[in-house]
């Protein structure tokens, strides 16, 4: 694997166990919200049963944002004819230098 695509992951995996500690490559596949029955007596009567209660620790779906950014540097790949690795490692390069 190339060095700016295991930078990446290690960062994702490190944001990822501060939440439900899981990392997918593919993309976030476990469930945050799930619709409860409601049990405030106010909101049923005025005909609200439901609500939708957060149930994961994972706020911010890094996972997703991996995939984004691969699948981003793949299609680039097949526009430029360059290989998306190099492309991940080079953007690696100047963010490094911009920063």
């Amino acid at each position: 694997m190339c060095k700016g695509i295991e930078k990446l992951k290690e960062a994702v995996i490190f944001d990822c166990n501060k939440g439900e500690g899981c990392f997918n490559p593919n993309g976030c596949n476990h469930e945050f919200y799930r619709t409860v029955l409601e049990d405030n007596l106010v909101l049923i009567k005025m005909g609200i049963d439901t609500s939708c209660k957060r149930i994961s620790n994972c706020t911010h779906k890094y996972c997703d944002k991996f995939k984004w950014v691969i699948d981003r540097a793949k299609h680039y790949a097949e526009v430029t004819g360059l290989d998306y690795k190099d492309i991940i490692d080079n953007w690696e390069k100047i963010v490094i230098i911009g920063t």
